[in-house]
């Protein structure tokens, strides 16, 4: 699993300045190999660079290894400060650590006269990405307590 630099179809790239070429030699490793793309979810390009879109990060596994796991799941996820997207591989996708109600932006904090000033002051990345988000949001939340409080309570 990774940035493997190669493309194994056609429909790996896009470009304005040239066709999409499977990268043989690749191709016949995974074969000699036994070994099959896991497939994905998300956008179709891993990669990004001056018009040109590739899918060069990519999951392989063999058989023995998707017997044990036949549930796997690969998922594309946002560029963050990279011209590569990260790819996440879950072994047991039905598994959901998750819990609570997921957190939804709502367009009309952007209307509120003191929002831009409210995002200078509570976003500060830390380095991690992922961290930096969590501790955002609970700050909106908390916010949206105060400040719009009274529409949660209107609806429940």
């Amino acid at each position: 699993m990774g940035d493997l630099n190669a493309i194994i179809s056609p429909n790996d790239k896009k470009s304005i300045y040239a066709i999409g070429k499977r990268c043989n030699l690749f191709c016949n490793f995974m074969d000699s190999c036994n070994l099959q793309d896991l497939g994905f979810t998300g956008p179709s390009f891993t990669w990004q660079r001056a018009g040109k879109s590739e899918r060069l990060d990519r999951a392989l596994a063999n058989d023995p290894w998707n017997l044990a796991f036949p549930q796997c799941l690969v998922s594309h996820l946002p560029r963050v400060k990279s011209d590569h997207r990260p790819i996440h591989l879950r072994t047991k996708p039905g598994i959901s650590l998750a819990t609570g109600r997921p957190f939804r932006f709502l367009v009309g904090w952007m209307k509120h006269a003191n929002f831009s000033s409210f995002v200078k002051d509570k976003w500060k990345f830390s380095s991690n990405m992922a961290s930096s988000i969590s501790d955002f949001t609970s700050h909106i939340k908390e916010s949206n307590k105060f400040v719009y409080g009274f529409i949660v309570n209107y609806f429940n």
